[in-house]
């Protein structure tokens, strides 16, 4: 998996594109001193990768640019890594982003480099116990420390924090819920009361729109819960005494369009198989009686996708006396479903 393609990937942009998340979430995991030197009302959201594209199972991440008290702007870098475990490595990693986030800066011929804030969150199951410095990377004499690369970056593991003490707005909460809780063997447990925030959110376009990020989410990144448990999870928590709401209504239509979606798929899929054998015993037959297949007629037969039309081709190509007959039925089948109606 790899950018979009990765459903951690799609949340994380999915949600750290939303301004209001990210300025609470920042609010909440800044250090003060930071918070007091930068105004997260200038925040804004930069370049949308700088992760490698092979790197893109492990990590996503998000730039942002914001003003400071003293008129001038540094950047803001959140880096997600949803393995299971810690990397080792991970400042080494940072580092490399970082020099790409600077090279920007000599693009634009700036005449000094922007500060950039790292901050890592982690969301696996083990602990983090990496250092979060660049010189933890490192050992030797203390006469050496001097050449050793220093720069820190701050770490928010999700791991350390049980779910009463994750703070912040409805969406900020939601969202760091879904992915403390997306590798647990109890998600389907732990998802009504996720699901239950969404009550707290005054606009209901938005709580609708955030819904059917977090079901597509939960869909694609964890095989841990199923149609059923979807289900069971928006009726316990948006579901009041007088019946289903709104929400709830678009959301099981949601999951209902997905399910319609797959089978469509699936049908199609099996279909392509079928043609694409069919085609393939055409084929072999005319080997076997004509010891021939010219490159024409197997591009006429591409053209065809229609199981039962290629069935009747396979009996005439069993009862054909030549294959030039076969190559004018071919090409009379091909010309009737190529001419407007």
């Amino acid at each position: 998996m790899s950018g979009l393609g990765n459903p951690h990937d799609k949340f994380f942009k999915e949600a750290c594109s939303r301004p209001e998340v990210v300025r609470d979430f920042l609010a909440q995991q800044l250090p003060p001193a930071v918070l007091a030197q930068i105004d997260l009302d200038t925040l804004a959201l930069q370049k949308d990768t700088f992760v490698d594209a092979d790197l893109g199972e492990h990590f996503s991440d998000r730039l942002y640019r914001v003003e400071t008290k003293e008129q001038t702007s540094l950047y803001i870098y959140l880096l997600l890594e949803h393995k299971s475990y810690p990397d080792p490595f991970i400042a080494l990693q940072l580092l490399r982003y970082l020099v790409r986030i600077w090279e920007q800066d000599l693009r634009e011929k700036r005449q000094q480099l922007r500060l950039v804030v790292p901050l890592v969150v982690y969301h696996g199951a083990k602990r983090w116990r990496v250092a979060t410095n660049f010189e933890g990377l490192f050992t030797g004499d203390e006469a050496l420390r001097p050449y050793w690369p220093q720069f820190e970056y701050i770490l928010y593991d999700l791991s350390r924090y049980s779910d009463a003490e994750i703070q912040g707005a409805v969406l900020t909460r939601i969202t760091q819920l879904l992915l403390r809780h997306i590798f647990d063997p109890r998600l389907a447990d732990e998802l009504p009361r996720i699901f239950q925030l969404f009550r707290e959110l005054a606009h209901q376009e938005t709580a609708l729109q955030f819904l059917e990020t977090v079901l597509r989410y939960l869909s694609a990144a964890s095989e841990r819960v199923s149609r059923e448990d979807l289900v069971h999870a928006l009726e316990t928590a948006l579901v009041d005494d007088k019946g289903e709401t709104l929400m709830t209504t678009l959301a099981q239509q949601w999951i209902q369009e997905g399910e319609q979606a797959g089978l469509e798929k699936g049908i199609q899929k099996g279909l392509q198989k079928g043609l694409r054998a069919m085609r393939n015993s055409i084929l072999d037959l005319l080997k076997v009686r004509f010891d021939t297949a010219d490159l024409a007629l197997v591009q006429n037969l591409e053209k065809i996708d229609d199981l039962d039309t290629l069935r009747i081709i396979l009996t005439q190509v069993a009862t054909a006396d030549s294959i030039t007959q076969v190559e004018q039925a071919v090409a009379a089948v091909v010309a009737d479903e190529t001419t407007p109606d």
